[in-house]
């Protein structure tokens, strides 16, 4: 199917002047998991014997992960706010550019810049934020609650980055068809008329459905 001419000429300037000749989208992909498998990894080797208490701070790091996706996304990701515009430019001015609600597909591992998050903003997410939190727990907890919650926080990001990418990819993919309702849901969010309305949450719709945002058919109001 043709591109719609915006997109296709909004894809010809980005891939001019923000995708270097150096940047291999498999790389990129490939250098996040394997990062990511590897401190959840050492995370993990180091925890020992949780108590069922300490445990209970997976799923409490799961609901905050998925509560911080769904307000960054709604905020800053789509709202201009001081200190963080180069999220909104990526967000909205990019990435919301380079693919609309029927236009989802990526043409090339090249286009995975237009997805995946660069290394300084990975950085920011999880070394300031999730870093931070984690550090707070060791001083005020244990360390396998810390640890735990890292891992957990780690995890969160891989599967969001996978899920992510996964909608974006041909609809014939493998993966993009193994996760075709949620790719739906996230196809609704790149309609521009419902992008700062409703379907936030990238990897489980869990806060849509809190605050009210979850449009399963993209029919609901604007407001």
């Amino acid at each position: 199917m043709s591109l719609p001419p915006h997109i296709e000429h909004f894809r010809a300037h980005y891939r001019e002047n923000e995708v270097g000749p150096g940047y291999r989208g498999r790389v990129h992909l490939a250098g996040m998991v394997t990062a990511m498998v590897v401190l959840i990894g050492a995370a993990l080797s180091l925890v020992d014997a949780p108590s069922a208490a300490e445990l209970m701070i997976v799923p409490a790091s799961f609901f905050l992960a998925n509560l911080v996706e769904y307000l960054v996304h709604r905020g800053p990701m789509h709202r201009r706010r001081k200190g963080l515009y180069l999220l909104y430019k990526r967000h909205t001015k990019h990435h919301h550019r380079f693919f609309s609600s029927d236009a989802m597909a990526c043409e090339s591992p090249a286009d995975f810049k237009a997805i995946l998050f660069p290394p300084p903003v990975q950085m920011l997410f999880l070394g300031v934020i999730g870093g931070g939190i984690g550090l707070v727990l060791l001083l005020l907890t244990t360390r396998n609650t810390a640890l735990l919650f890292m891992t957990t926080a780690m995890a969160y990001y891989l599967t969001y980055e996978l899920m992510h990418l996964g909608y974006h990819l041909p609809e014939d993919h493998w993966l993009g068809r193994w996760m075709a309702p949620l790719r739906q849901h996230h196809g609704q969010h790149h309609d521009p008329t419902r992008m700062r309305h409703c379907n936030f949450n990238i990897t489980f719709p869990i806060c849509d459905l809190l605050f009210g945002t979850l449009e399963p058919n993209g029919d609901g109001p604007l407001a």
